[in-house]
């Protein structure tokens, strides 16, 4: 099961701040003209956007959850700092 709400929180990321970051950059990235510029401001906002949902969710189940099961939580934020990588990598293809 938490598997499952994981993969749920990391699809719904990627989903809305794709979808709010679909006007920066370039879609072609191979294009003559093309700068960095755009393409990395994008990057840039994604993982802050990914660093600011993931924080907040930390922080919500850090303070609802009961004191025993609060341990359990940390691993799952580390795990979702790697997906935020390879979410940025996909983003930037």
């Amino acid at each position: 099961m938490p598997w499952l709400l994981f993969l749920a929180f990391e699809v719904l990321t990627y989903a809305l701040l794709s979808w709010l970051l679909r006007d920066l950059g370039e879609p072609d990235q191979w294009q003559p003209r093309n700068t960095i510029t755009a393409n990395w401001a994008k990057a840039v906002w994604f993982i802050l956007g990914h660093l600011l949902l993931t924080i907040g969710a930390y922080l919500i189940l850090a303070q609802r959850l009961p004191q025993k099961h609060r341990r359990q939580v940390m691993p799952w934020f580390w795990r979702s700092l790697l997906a935020m990588v390879l979410e940025t990598l996909v983003l930037m293809a």
